[in-house]
């Protein structure tokens, strides 16, 4: 999206320039192109920073500001449907929850760092094979404080709370508590955010 814009301008930009009198008006189009892109980026940043602030207050867990400062610039790598300010923040929960519980004390780890962002880089965490056709998001809770297990489609993905990014389509979500087990198939759209709760929560 944003190398589709630079384009467009840069071919107004070159007719405004051929026509009489056109400096003026070529100039402005590139300022604009030039401005559109940082505008995005500010707002992806300021997104993603909250995002990461709500995460760390809801799991307890740390990021460090290099991690954070990776995380923010890999957003720069990603296609702008990936990488709006709209979703960032849902991909951002997502992928650290992912990493949190891909370190060797699981949801017990006490801080994600540096080295956990290079050894698994969003930009590979977001450009899965299984994305390729849209990517949604599935936030699973419960009402236990010990947190329930998460199975998605047959795979066990650890414990409540947790938010996961699937790719669109139908899935098989289970929850399972100390007595009690929840099913049910979620359609994950693109884009969104959908809830799955055990017990399940009244509409």
């Amino acid at each position: 999206m944003r190398r589709s814009f630079h384009f467009i301008a840069s071919i107004i930009a070159y007719l405004a320039l051929v026509s009489p009198g056109g400096e003026a008006r070529a100039a402005d189009v590139l300022r604009m192109a030039q401005a559109e892109p940082m505008k995005d980026r500010s707002a992806i940043t300021t997104s993603v920073n909250k995002a990461i602030s709500e995460w760390e207050r809801s799991t307890t867990v740390a990021v460090t500001p290099p991690a954070k400062e990776m995380v923010m610039r890999q957003f720069s790598d990603l296609p702008s449907k990936r990488a709006s300010p709209e979703t960032a923040p849902l991909l951002t929960k997502a992928y650290l929850y992912e990493l949190r519980d891909s370190k060797p004390l699981g949801g017990q780890a006490v801080k994600l760092d540096s080295t956990d962002i290079s050894r698994y880089p969003l930009t590979f965490f977001a450009s899965q094979s299984a994305f390729d056709k849209g990517m949604g998001y599935l936030r699973c809770s419960s009402s236990d404080p010990k947190g329930g297990k998460i199975t998605i489609d047959g795979e066990s993905k650890g414990q409540t709370v947790k938010t996961f990014a699937l790719s669109i389509g139908t899935h098989r979500v289970a929850i399972a508590l100390e007595k009690q087990i929840c099913e049910e198939s979620v359609v994950i759209e693109e884009h969104r955010q959908i809830e799955s709760s055990c017990p399940k929560t009244k509409k």
